[in-house]
């Protein structure tokens, strides 16, 4: 008789088992810097002494998304600099 984890279906269960530990994992929030993300929050990030960098762009390369979703964040780089984000729908963009 094979050991259960040296079998093709051994190796099945166990890649399932890991599979559904991990999809378990992906229904809470993510946490950087924190044990326990905040309820509310896909992405909790917790620092006193580092920020976070978005994507930095070009006017150029902000326009040429496609179908950016709405609310996508960027920086951009070239005047006007600043932080613009889509308040319209991917098919309409609205950058603000």
């Amino acid at each position: 008789m094979k050991h259960l984890f040296f079998s093709r279906h051994g190796l099945l269960l166990l890649a399932l088992l890991a599979g559904g530990h991990f999809s378990a994992l992906a229904q809470g929030g993510v946490g950087i810097g924190t044990k326990v993300a905040d309820v509310s929050a896909a992405l909790d990030i917790v620092s006193s002494s580092k920020g976070m960098l978005v994507p930095r762009m070009t006017s150029a390369a902000r326009k040429a998304i496609a179908s950016p979703a709405t609310s996508l964040l960027v920086f951009q780089t070239d005047a006007p600099a600043g932080f613009y984000y889509n308040a319209g729908r991917p098919t309409a963009p609205a950058w603000t």
